[in-house]
């Protein structure tokens, strides 16, 4: 498979991720009535829509911050692709896209790492939390993201062989 063929395919895939991520949401709100906020699978609060306007609003932030970040990358993936099918692969366009999708992978691996325990301390502190709830700090080896933050580096590795590369074609054009 050539790589024009290859970045057509990942551009059909990046799209399609971004339309399902965008819709999760409605599929949610659809398919139950009462939607719990339940981050990572952890039940923090029994129904979203009993909560107060303040933590409703403090919840939708929160909980969409990794969805948005996702998104930015999925469309930085989107870009990659643009620039690859044009037969450029390594290009100082191409490592500054795959830098910043390092860096926003990095991103989401924090805010979904984060997410549990800024709500579960935010709604705590307002007296909202599900009876029985109970934070566990021993927990904390379940809501770590090592598999998106390994995926961040894996990105950063990509960036720097490719940037090696663009400096060894530059350094190729230069011999006669």
């Amino acid at each position: 498979m050539s790589v024009r063929n290859t970045a057509n395919l990942l551009l059909v895939l990046a799209i399609v991720v971004i339309l399902m991520r965008l819709a999760e949401p409605l599929f949610i709100r659809v398919l139950h009535d009462a939607q719990a906020v339940q981050p990572n699978g952890i039940l923090l609060v029994n129904d979203y829509w009993t909560l107060p306007t303040l933590e409703r609003i403090v919840v939708a932030v929160v909980s969409m911050a990794p969805r948005l970040i996702f998104i930015w990358v999925a469309f930085q993936v989107i870009r990659l692709c643009r620039e690859f099918r044009s037969g450029e692969v390594f290009t100082l366009k191409s490592v500054t896209l795959f830098q910043k999708a390092a860096n926003g992978v990095i991103w989401l691996a924090a805010t979904k790492t984060l997410e549990v325990p800024v709500l579960s301390g935010f709604l705590g502190w307002r007296g909202v939390l599900s009876e029985g709830y109970r934070p566990d700090i021993t927990g904390i080896f379940e809501i770590l993201e090592i598999d998106i933050l390994m995926m961040g580096v894996f990105f950063f590795l990509i960036a720097r062989i490719m940037k090696q590369g663009l400096e060894l074609k530059a350094e190729q054009e230069l011999t006669i």
